[in-house]
């Protein structure tokens, strides 16, 4: 599982550099890093729906999604 992890982060790194090679305007690194919201946003309520009896857990969770709205809309001024 390790290995496949390392690998995970390996491609993922390589897709990122190849993407700002091509163009790393405002506009494409917001898009990029609004993929990134939308997908912690995804994991987090998935990571969240997996500790409904752990009141602090998910009040953590709330507000790291909360946050990353936040971050969301001042990136989308970069669009």
């Amino acid at each position: 599982r390790k290995d496949l992890n390392i690998f995970k982060k390996a491609t993922m790194w390589t897709a990122i550099k190849m993407k700002t090679l091509m163009d790393v305007t405002d506009t494409k690194v917001a898009e990029m890093m609004l993929q990134g919201t939308t997908m912690g946003v995804i994991s987090l309520i998935e990571l969240r729906n997996g500790f409904q009896p752990e009141k602090e857990i998910t009040d953590f969770i709330d507000r790291l999604i909360e946050m990353e709205g936040r971050f969301e809309e001042r990136l989308k001024k970069f669009l």
